[in-house]
């Protein structure tokens, strides 16, 4: 088989496909984990699905228009690079709760209101019925700060945590690459 005529042979496809994959894995046992397993997720584990999310319609977008714009490749792997490392300062953020480091908004209070983290204590208080009802109807289905699953004294955050450092690092080699050959081919 002629490998130059394979469509996944050329970066331009490969890279958008493995970053396509890199971001569906994750969230593929998110998912798997809450319907396959009954482990709800909480706050913070469902924001760490954004940025899967994200990469993931950045990536086909790429591959439905951005091949036409010459930097769009490396574009591409720069701000999937920023979504990973986003979603590995969440996922840390969502263990270092779970290991109780931070308990209280005191610590840091531009992420515990940025992250919903007030939310996830259930120490709400409700004045009235609506407001009960209210809180009910948004309540999370699980807390933050209460692992449902660990192995290998990890819970699942944390090894998201590891999981969006390891991509961030494999993307921005990619990033790399990019601009290097981009440099060796404009000399």
């Amino acid at each position: 088989m002629n490998t130059s005529s394979c469509p996944f042979s050329k970066p331009e496809t490969c890279i958008p496909v493995m970053l396509l994959l890199m971001a569906a894995t994750p969230l593929a046992g998110a998912l798997l984990s809450q319907y396959g397993f009954n482990l709800h997720p909480c706050h913070l584990c469902i924001l760490q699905r954004i940025p899967y999310s994200i990469v993931m319609g950045l990536a086909v977008l790429y591959l439905l228009l951005g091949r036409k714009c010459p930097h769009a490749l490396k574009l591409l792997t720069l701000l999937s690079a920023a979504l990973f490392l986003a979603d590995g300062g969440i996922a840390a953020f969502h263990a270092g709760v779970e290991w109780h480091w931070w308990q209280e908004k005191s610590w840091w209070p531009w992420a515990a209101n940025l992250l919903g983290l007030e939310s996830c204590s259930g120490t709400g208080a409700a004045d009235s019925i609506e407001q009960l009802r209210a809180m009910l109807m948004h309540a999370p289905t699980a807390r933050c700060d209460q692992p449902q699953f660990v192995f290998l004294k990890l819970s699942m955050a944390g090894y998201n945590a590891l999981y969006a450092l390891g991509a961030t690092l494999v993307t921005l080699k990619i990033t790399c690459n990019l601009a290097r050959e981009e440099r060796h081919h404009a000399k």
